[in-house]
C-alpha cells in the first residue's frame, strides 16, 4: 500500500446561491458553521492515517493555503448555526441534497451533511441518484419547488483547487460553475493577482479572496483524504 498522490483529494460541500433558502448568505453561513470536518471524514474514510480536516479554501498543501476568514468554519458550533438561522429568518423551508449514491465517498459525504443539517434544525431531503445524474440536475437553477437542488457534496483531485482560479472560488454568477457564486469583488481580486509578480503581494490578494469566497460561502470544505493504492 502506498500514497501516490500526496496532495490527496478535497471532498466538499457546494451550495446553490440562488435557489432560495440557500440563497440567503446568513442560511449559507448556517450551514458552514454546522459541519464538523472531523466527524465526516471519520465516518467516509475511518483510518485517520488516511484524511485531516483543513480549514483553507486553497486546499492544505497549496502555495496560497492560509486562515484568512475561516472563523465560522474552523470553531463549528451549533449554537452559532442555530443562530445564524434565525438571523437569516429560516421557516423550515426544504433544502434539497443531491445524493450520489453510486460513490461509497460521495454517498457517505451527503448522509454527513444531512445529519449535521438535522442537528440544527433544518427540513432536509436527500434525494438519491448516480453521479451522472446528478451532474445534470445540478445545471439547474430552477426553485426547488419546480426540481431544483440546494446543495451536493463531492470530492476532486486536490491540486484542482489549488489557486484562486478553481471553479470553487469563482464570483462570476450565471457564468460560473454550479452554484452560481456572485461576488465580482472577487473576480477583480483574481485579475490582480494574474497581474502581480511579486509571490508575497499574491499571497495577500489570495488571502483576501478567501475572506470574500468563506464570508459568502462560496463552498464548505469537508477535509481532506489521502487514500493509499494497492499494487506489487
Amino acid at each position: 500500500l502506498q500514497i501516490k498522490d500526496p496532495a490527496g483529494l478535497l471532498a466538499f460541500l457546494r451550495i446553490n446561491h440562488v435557489a432560495a433558502p440557500t440563497a440567503n448568505k446568513e442560511i449559507r453561513q448556517a450551514i458552514l458553521a454546522a459541519i464538523d470536518q472531523k466527524q465526516v471524514m471519520q465516518a467516509t474514510v475511518g483510518d485517520p492515517r488516511y484524511f485531516k480536516s483543513c480549514f483553507s479554501l486553497y486546499p492544505c498543501g497549496s502555495p496560497w493555503e492560509t486562515d484568512a476568514g475561516n472563523t465560522i468554519a474552523k470553531t463549528q458550533s451549533v449554537a452559532q448555526a442555530k443562530a445564524l438561522l434565525a438571523r437569516g429568518g429560516y421557516k423550515q423551508e426544504k433544502l434539497v441534497i443531491l445524493q450520489a449514491v453510486d460513490s461509497q465517498l460521495n454517498n457517505t459525504l451527503a448522509l454527513m451533511v444531512a445529519d449535521a443539517l438535522k442537528r440544527i434544525g433544518m427540513n432536509v431531503e436527500l434525494q438519491p441518484m448516480d453521479y451522472q445524474t446528478l451532474v445534470g440536475r445540478r445545471g439547474k437553477k430552477d426553485p426547488i419547488s419546480a426540481g431544483g437542488w440546494s446543495m451536493f457534496a463531492t470530492n476532486g483531485i486536490a491540486i484542482d483547487y489549488f489557486d484562486p482560479f478553481s471553479v470553487l472560488l469563482s464570483g462570476a454568477g450565471d457564468k460560473g460553475w454550479p452554484g452560481w457564486v456572485n461576488e465580482p469583488q472577487v473576480e477583480t481580486l483574481k485579475s490582480q493577482f494574474a497581474a502581480e509578480g511579486d509571490t508575497a503581494k499574491r499571497k495577500e490578494i489570495a488571502s483576501k479572496i478567501q475572506v470574500l469566497s468563506y464570508d459568502t460561502v462560496s463552498y464548505v470544505p469537508l477535509g481532506m483524504i489521502n487514500l493509499p493504492v494497492a499494487f506489487r
